[in-house]
């Protein structure tokens, strides 16, 4: 699996990451189909938002298929 990290301000890689396991208590496995850039993304990207640790796979605003659900997840289905 591919994910984008940024390392540094704008300084993005492209890296091979594992694939997720099964879901645990509380979780959900997803695909995700779209990620959308907002104005904390392009923050992060230029070194201006606070709070901000580097290397870091960005991205909180997502299209996404649910996989799988682990036990005690009642509020997501497959």
């Amino acid at each position: 699996m591919k994910a984008w990290q940024l390392t540094e301000p704008k300084s993005f890689v492209l890296l091979d990451v594992p694939e997720p396991k099964e879901p645990g208590p509380g979780e959900a496995l997803i695909r995700t189909s779209r990620m959308g850039i907002c104005g904390t993304d392009v923050s992060c990207y230029l070194g201006k938002f606070p709070f901000f640790d580097y290397p870091r796979i960005p991205g909180h605003e997502l299209g996404v298929e649910v996989l799988a659900v682990g036990p005690e997840v009642s509020n997501v289905k497959v």
